[in-house]
């Protein structure tokens, strides 16, 4: 249902406004076939809408819900005994997202264009921080480019120091150099 519904699925804008599912093409065949899957991995449970908002134009809708997520311990798209870890099988997740979904043309559904998440919960990446052969943590692509822009500060800083004590001790030895030919004429 939910590939069915989803506008980025159907063939084009027009194919939602006429009311036709259209034909996909294979990257969007493949990019259904990994939600299935994303959504097969879990269990949802508790299903909530909290809040509903005033249309933001003629035959659209918005949404906010909110509901637990918990692995199912999925392995090859089969749900299987002893695929799950103690962490999966005991770790919920809070999802949360605002959905906007447009009424299609033939008045017969509504479909999802798009939507805003959040989660409240513990990741496997949080959980089990990945770790460099020394113990210490990777870091992400966002803190190895604050560090090496840190780095590139500090370079900066220390170069521009050791230029002005350079153009000083040239003016120095300029200084001496006049204060002898004054001394000497």
């Amino acid at each position: 249902f939910l590939q069915e519904t989803t506008y980025k699925f159907m063939k084009s804008a027009e194919d939602l406004v006429l009311g036709n599912a259209g034909q996909v093409n294979k990257a969007t065949k493949a990019e259904k076939a990994e939600l299935l899957t994303y959504i097969d991995s879990y269990r949802f449970s508790g299903l909530t809408i909290t809040e509903t908002f005033p249309a933001p134009s003629e035959g659209e809708a918005e949404i906010a819900f909110t509901c637990m997520l918990k692995s199912r311990g999925v392995k090859d798209g089969k749900e299987e005994e002893g695929s799950t870890s103690e962490f999966l099988d005991k770790n919920e997740v809070t999802f949360s997202e605002k959905s906007t979904f447009q009424l299609m043309k033939n008045g017969k559904g509504w479909a999802y264009v798009d939507g805003i998440t959040d989660y409240e919960g513990t990741t496997l990446a949080e959980a089990f921080p990945r770790k460099n052969a020394d113990g210490s943590e990777v870091k992400s692509a966002d803190e190895l480019l604050e560090a090496q822009a840190e780095a590139k500060a500090k370079a900066k800083a220390e170069l521009e120091k050791t230029l002005a004590e350079a153009r000083a001790v040239k003016e120095a030895e300029a200084a001496a150099k006049a204060a002898a030919k004054a001394a000497m004429s």
